[in-house]
């Protein structure tokens, strides 16, 4: 599910007739428009079934409590959110990154490329083999050096510093995977912290090809719950904290 400032989403629920044990059941997307009392600064992927959407959104919000009032995603705090978050497994329950991953000159794919590479480290529970978590990955990443253009007013981006010679900003990403034995559920706030050697408006129409100089710092937790079935919870009110 990704969210933008208009409250637009894309959901990756998990079909109710899938076989259970299927490794990587079948998914369809749906895009909602619902209203939201407040505004939230990551931009929210799932890959849950629908009774879970909630429990997602819930996680979200708190890890909303880490970002500042420019977002910036502060790591310290994110992982308290995490220790104490209701429902965390304990048996591995949590993870955390928080380092400079590029800092070079190089095309834009490359740099995408290697970044995958290391979220795939990172998060080396996931297994390969779901193509649909790892192609949703790769896409969000495309879209936090590329696209940019179409995203200038969206709740996630934050241009914090920018000269006629180089331009910084803030992304903000979260992902929610169910295991594919369905007892529990990592949620992954994910934020990358990005100087490019470009003005502002070169910056917001980089494409995969274009060769610069790049800094990007790598913030990033992961958490494990543990999920409970839930009853009665309507998808209209689980939108609003």
């Amino acid at each position: 599910m990704s969210f933008n400032q208009r409250g637009v989403s894309s959901i990756y629920l998990k079909k109710n007739e899938c076989i259970r044990n299927l490794r990587n059941p079948p998914y369809r997307r749906i895009t909602l428009t619902v209203p939201c009392e407040n505004k939230g600064n990551l931009k929210n992927i799932f890959q849950v079934e629908p009774q879970y959407i909630n429990l997602a959104l819930a996680a979200s919000h708190a890890f909303q409590g880490a970002i500042d009032s420019n977002l910036h995603f502060n790591y310290e705090r994110a992982y308290q959110i995490g220790v104490n978050m209701p429902g965390r497994d304990y048996d591995p329950s949590m993870w955390g990154i928080n380092q400079p991953v590029i800092q070079e000159t190089l095309q834009v794919s490359t740099m995408i490329n290697q970044l995958k590479s290391s979220l795939n480290r990172f998060l080396y529970f996931v297994d390969i083999s779901n193509e649909l978590f790892w192609n949703e990955v790769e896409s969000a990443i495309v879209n936090t050096f590329t696209n940019l253009y179409t995203q200038q007013n969206s709740a996630w981006i934050f241009y914090h510093s920018s000269t006629s010679t180089s331009t910084s900003y803030y992304y903000n990403i979260m992902f929610a995977l169910q295991d594919s034995n369905y007892r529990t559920m990592t949620v992954i706030p994910i934020a990358f912290d990005i100087t490019v050697r470009l003005e502002k408006q070169k910056v917001l129409f980089i494409t995969l090809k274009d060769r610069t100089e790049y800094k990007v710092t790598l913030k990033s937790i992961w958490v494990r719950l543990i999920l409970q079935k839930t009853h009665g919870k309507q998808l209209i009110d689980c939108f609003n904290f």
